[in-house]
This record gives C-alpha cells, structure tokens and sequence, in this order.
C-alpha cells in the first residue's frame, strides 16, 4: 500500500509539471507568434484567453487539490518526520548506528521535488506576464491604426487580467496583507 501512494505522488507531481510545461511552451509560441505578427490579433488574443483559463481551472478543479494535499504536505511532513527520528532524537527511537545515506538523500529528494514546482510554477507566470511586454512593443511598433486598435484591446484585457499562478485558488499574500493578519492576530490576542 505504502508503495501504490508514493507511485500515485509521483504521477501526480510529474504529470502536473508536465502539464505546466505543455502550458509555458504555448504561451511561448503565442508570444512568438505575437512578436512576428504572421497570425491575426484577435486568434492569438483568443488562443492566450483560453490557454490561461485551462490553466486556471487545471489548478482550481482538477489537480490543484492533489498537488497542495498530496505533494507539498506530504513532502514537508516526511521531511520534518526523518529529521525528528534521524537527527535530533537519533539515540531515543533508532539505533544510534543506523545509516544516515538514505534518510538524507529522501529528505534532499522531497525538497528539491518541492523546489522544483515552485521553480516551474513561477517559470509560467514570468511567461505569461511577458505577454504584457510583447504587446506593449508590438503596439509601439505597429502603424496600421485597425491593428494597433485590436493590439490595444488585447494589451487592456492583459492589463486587467494579472496574473498570478495559484494552486487551487490559494492566494499569494502580499505585505499590506499579511500586515493585516498580523495586526488583527494581535489584536485577537490580547
């Protein structure tokens, strides 16, 4: 049982980074394309709309659960349980002359399966907010005033589109947020 989890975790883990990866290289191409002009503005517009909202709903319903449940809980609570049993109380669980090789290399294994996703996920949001930067130069560039109009439609609808890369809908928190939590957690406190 304990190794039909740890294929499923696997599977799970590798077919998320391989459907981010599937993800990057569109918005790649679509920014290409975009720089090159050899295909209309309105398919590419279109085409970016529905790569983003597949990538959305792939993280928000389908495998954002999982990942955040299955891979990054699971990585971290196995990290924190070999270091208790291994490193700090190394004498009072186990045999104190136990092989230390594979407890490490299983900890260096998880987190660098942790920091590999992160480093992914924050690959495909530094592609996709490039899209802003290609339409921006296109547009400077561009002198027929019908595409100019479609390029500029496409860069506003980017523009209030902000993209961020989520799993499962959870937020990234930024500082006047998490000053927020921190005063009402003080307040709450006392």
């Amino acid at each position: 049982m304990w190794s039909l989890s740890v294929v499923f975790n696997n599977f799970v883990f590798y077919e998320y980074i391989a459907l981010v990866t599937c993800v990057r290289i569109m918005v790649r191409k679509i920014n290409d394309e975009l720089s090159k002009g050899s295909v209309s503005i309105g398919e590419l517009g279109t085409l970016h709309t529905v790569v983003l909202d597949g990538l959305e709903h792939m993280n928000r319903f389908v495998l954002g659960l999982p990942m955040i449940v299955n891979i990054i809980a699971n990585n971290m609570s196995s990290v924190i349980y070999l270091l208790y049993h291994y490193v700090i109380f190394k004498g009072l669980f186990i045999a104190s002359e136990v092989n230390l090789f594979v407890p490490v290399l299983d900890v260096a294994l998880k987190l660098f399966d942790t920091v590999l996703l992160f480093w992914f996920c924050r690959a495909v949001e530094i592609e996709v907010n490039r899209t802003t930067l290609v339409l921006q130069q296109k547009l400077i560039m561009e002198t027929d005033q019908k595409v100019r109009r479609k390029l500029a439609f496409f860069s506003l609808r980017r523009l209030h589109a902000d993209f961020n890369f989520m799993l499962c809908g959870i937020y990234k928190i930024n500082y006047r947020q998490l000053l927020s939590l921190l005063s009402k957690m003080r307040f709450f406190d006392q």
